[in-house]
């Protein structure tokens, strides 16, 4: 918040591979891909609905095709997003995400600015915090730019995102980058759901919840892919077990709730803690970072845990 600034390298993943920043569509196909090539069936379509019958999850409804199909199914998996349509149709009305355990984010192409290869950037100030903006290479010129923030902050900013972001492309280091005729494309905006909120229903009589659909976002970081990889390989378990047995009652298939607090809740209270922490004492950011700068073993160790 203080304008410090921190410059570090990520570590390496296994197999000592390195980061890189691609469309969330290239990872989506990939996953489809690997789906296919395992036996599944793929069909292009938007789920509407689930089908419930005298209160279990007999399949879902959806649109293929330009017109609306009865899918039935001994499983349901709703993985359709943190606008899940099987996730609001079959949580309670007192079980759903509250806003301080949600953030409200905005995301654009920005087209004609100095990009720094190979470098990520992430900013930290006092009007979003404790979300922050950031900026990520994609092309000559060309940067994915945006913001997030906690949606009850977000609430009492009477600020609309757009204009949050304006006011970003404002900052000195940033407006000296911009080149004569920028500009923004493909705007989106989302809402995202924390895995830090406790007691959150995500078994069903015949269905599971995973990823994004259940909220299991890190509520420092606001990423959802890793924990949706971790949430889907429990979510298989579960299901092959329960299938196996017979039994996919919410009474059989709960022991997957207890699983994910298992492999992820001490992840989401760190992240949770650490969020309310930046945003009640904004001057630790600077603490941190200038700790950081003396000390890269640190920093290394502190962006590996993010």
């Amino acid at each position: 918040p203080k304008g410090h600034e921190l410059i570090a390298q990520f570590t390496n993943g296994k197999h000592d591979a390195n980061s890189y920043v691609a469309p969330p569509r290239y990872f989506a196909v990939l996953i489809q891909q690997h789906a296919v090539d395992s036996g599944a069936t793929f069909v292009q379509g938007q789920a509407k609905a689930p089908l419930v019958e005298n209160g279990r999850v007999v399949g879902i409804q959806a649109r293929i095709n330009g017109s609306t199909e009865s899918i039935r199914a001994k499983m349901v998996i709703g993985a359709d997003g943190v606008t899940s349509v099987i996730t609001r149709a079959l949580r309670p009305e007192n079980n759903k995400h509250v806003d301080k355990h949600r953030a409200v984010a905005l995301r654009a192409y920005l087209e004609g600015i100095e990009e720094m290869p190979q470098t990520v950037e992430f900013y930290l100030y006092d009007e979003i915090l404790p979300g922050y903006a950031w900026i990520f290479p994609t092309g000559k010129n060309t940067v994915n730019i945006g913001l997030g923030m906690r949606l009850d902050i977000f609430r009492n900013h009477n600020e609309k995102l757009e204009a949050l972001l304006d006011k970003f492309l404002t900052f000195p280091n940033i407006k000296q980058r911009l080149q004569n005729g920028n500009r923004l494309r493909d705007i989106a905006t989302w809402q995202l759901n924390f895995g830090s909120q406790k007691n959150l229903q995500h078994a069903f009589d015949g269905a599971l919840l995973v990823g994004d659909a259940a909220g299991f976002i890190n509520p420092l970081t606001g990423g959802g892919i890793h924990n949706a990889i971790i949430s889907a390989r429990l979510a298989a378990e579960t299901v092959n077990d329960a299938m196996t047995k017979g039994d996919t009652s919410r009474a059989a298939l709960k022991v997957y709730e207890d699983l994910c607090r298992q492999e992820m809740w001490d992840s989401m209270k760190r992240s949770y803690f650490l969020q309310r922490t930046l945003m009640n004492f904004p001057f630790l950011i600077d603490i941190l970072v200038k700790r950081m700068k003396e000390n890269s073993a640190l920093a290394k160790v502190f962006l590996s845990k993010l």
